[in-house]
């Protein structure tokens, strides 16, 4: 590759190689598989300085190489599913991107163009899609958003009774109405220290349950909290209710349009490139499985009335 790109520099001036498509994607491929070493030699990367946005097929320059699940590649596709009470659904939305974008992010980029102070929404969805950045999107759109399973640590259910500032940089009280002293926040990691009273965690219930540090030699006591683990807690606390399991029953419905997708669709093996087309050609796909979701919801409401 390397004579070859040699051989185009000493026929064609860079004025006119910068005019080709073809030689672009060539230079990216260049750029993506090799890297100068000391002594300024043109080397070949390893496998692990490759980047999972690098091009490995010319014919479509925006799919990533990232596995996901198996040996998934190219893009991933999110869709909204509208459930009324009868557990009918409806695709309203979908996003399709690189598979190197994160659940969380097109998740966020769902929730930016919906008005804000609109109708409320309650939205299921899985542990991958909690981020702090959803959870502000949310509050500013009216919308719930419930994750089904948190991914990480188990929250206490405690936490999720402290209430805080609307910043989350001070405790008001503690889920015992307790008012700390003062509160310390560190803007770096989100955690507060609250310092409470006359040692009052010495002899609550809950101490066990909450981050606590008891400094039995001053009669002090810590605790420490964020605004993200009482968000945590507050969001494992829906779930456990019967509207969140219901919630959850209806999530995990969605996972069968993508079972349907690939199995009487074939959308992972489309016949297109580059991801402008591949979008219309799944548009076209969610269209097709709505009017047929339409069709059995027409010939259901049939069976009712002759019932």
């Amino acid at each position: 590759m390397l004579l070859l790109k040699g051989v185009l520099e000493e026929n064609f001036s860079s004025d006119v190689l910068k005019t080709i498509p073809e030689y672009d994607v060539f230079q990216r491929v260049l750029d993506d598989q090799t890297k100068t070493d000391q002594d300024g030699n043109i080397v070949p990367k390893s496998n692990g300085e490759i980047s999972a946005k690098s091009v490995q097929n010319p014919f479509d320059t925006t799919a990533t190489y990232r596995h996901k699940k198996h040996a998934y590649r190219g893009y991933a596709l999110n869709v909204v599913e509208a459930i009324d009470g009868k557990g009918n659904g409806i695709i309203i939305d979908a996003d399709l991107e690189p598979n190197v974008t994160s659940d969380a992010a097109m998740a966020e980029a769902y929730l930016e163009r919906q008005p804000d102070n609109g109708p409320r929404q309650v939205i299921s969805a899985d542990g991958a899609y909690d981020s702090t950045r959803l959870d502000e999107l949310a509050e500013q759109k009216n919308i719930e958003i419930q994750t089904t399973a948190l991914t990480g640590a188990e929250p206490w259910d405690i936490d999720a009774d402290f209430t805080l500032n609307d910043e989350g940089t001070a405790v008001l009280s503690c889920p015992c109405g307790h008012v700390p002293v003062h509160n310390k926040y560190n803007p770096k990691t989100g955690m507060i220290i609250a310092h409470m009273p006359n040692n009052c965690c010495a002899n609550c219930p809950h101490a066990n349950e909450c981050d606590t540090y008891l400094n039995e030699k001053k009669g002090t006591s810590k605790v420490h909290i964020s605004k993200k683990m009482v968000t945590r807690a507050r969001k494992a606390r829906r779930f456990g209710t019967e509207e969140g399991k219901a919630n959850g029953r209806q999530r995990n419905g969605v996972e069968g349009i993508m079972s349907v997708m690939r199995r009487k669709y074939n959308i992972d093996h489309l016949p297109v490139f580059g991801i402008e087309r591949y979008r219309l050609w799944t548009w076209t796909t969610l269209l097709a499985y709505n009017i047929a979701k339409y069709q059995k919801w027409l010939l259901s409401q049939k069976i009712d009335v002759a019932a």
